[in-house]
């Protein structure tokens, strides 16, 4: 249990400090090219947000591989066929908490998916709190 455990941590710790540098560098590069037309740096950053939230889906896709096929400390049943996509996927539809219950974590493994939710939940909010401020200050 303590290698879940460590690993649930792990992979929440490396997602909030990617989203804090990733944010800190969207938000650096917003101001930069600010006098472009503030909608299209809107734009920008809304896109800036959504690849650095799939960067940290593929951190917990890594961490769900590394949990299932490394460390043994479950697996996926259901409509599973074991593919990278698939588990992007899982990976993908537990960091929005959409939870369609089609894919099921077993073992160990389910305290890691669980941790993903509540990470995905935090980081959601933050990124809408970051696009709000950065409409309020570049769309007039």
């Amino acid at each position: 249990m303590s290698e879940a455990i460590l690993l649930s941590i792990a992979t929440s710790l490396a997602t909030f400090v990617l989203h804090e540098v990733g944010l800190l560098g969207i938000g650096a590069g917003a101001a930069r090219f600010a006098g472009g037309g503030g909608r299209m740096v809107v734009l920008a950053v809304a896109i800036g947000i959504l690849l650095l939230h799939l960067l940290e889906i593929g951190i917990y896709t890594g961490a769900i591989a590394l949990a299932t096929d490394a460390l043994h400390l479950g697996r996926l049943v259901g409509d599973v066929d074991g593919s990278n996509l698939e588990l992007l996927y899982f990976s993908a539809e537990a960091y929005t908490s959409l939870g369609f219950g089609d894919i099921i974590p077993t073992g160990q493994m389910r305290l890691l998916v669980s941790f993903e939710p509540l990470n995905g939940l935090i980081l959601l909010g933050w990124s809408a709190s970051f696009l709000h401020l950065e409409v309020a200050r570049y769309w007039r």
